[in-house]
């Protein structure tokens, strides 16, 4: 079980960590560079290339964390809950990448808190239970 939370915990750190650096991806090109599907830009382009491979990068851990919390029998909801709205924020993210939505753009934002709050609360609860079981 030592393990089993110390991998967990490790994992969900990442998770936590990869969210935010991907958050602050995404208001750089909402905010300052204004991305347009149809203007093509060094700029735009390196940070939307950026902000997907972090994307990628939470949902194969966002895998990696179901499959733990699954095998350990701890968290089960709020990690499935943490996982599928990060990969609803990367669908609507595509969405809004190819069409410039705005609506898809918010929604991608809402998913995105909803993974960070879903990850947060399993973190704080692991930590709970492991303080609770010493």
């Amino acid at each position: 079980m030592v393990a089993s939370y110390t991998a967990q915990r490790r994992r969900l750190i990442a998770l936590i960590a990869a969210l935010l650096v991907d958050a602050v991806f995404g208001f750089a090109l909402t905010t300052l560079i204004d991305f347009d599907p149809s203007k093509h830009s060094a700029m735009q382009t390196t940070v939307l290339v950026f902000h997907l491979l972090i994307a990628v990068g939470i949902i194969v851990g966002g895998i990696l964390q179901v499959a733990s919390a699954v095998r350990a029998a701890t968290l089960r909801a709020p990690v499935l809950i943490g996982f599928l709205g990060s990969v609803a924020a990367f669908v609507t993210g595509g969405i809004s990448a190819d069409s410039g939505n705005d609506r898809a753009v918010f929604l991608m934002a809402t998913c995105f808190l909803v993974a960070l709050t879903a990850y947060g609360y399993t973190l704080a609860r692991l930590q709970t239970a492991r303080v609770n079981t010493k």
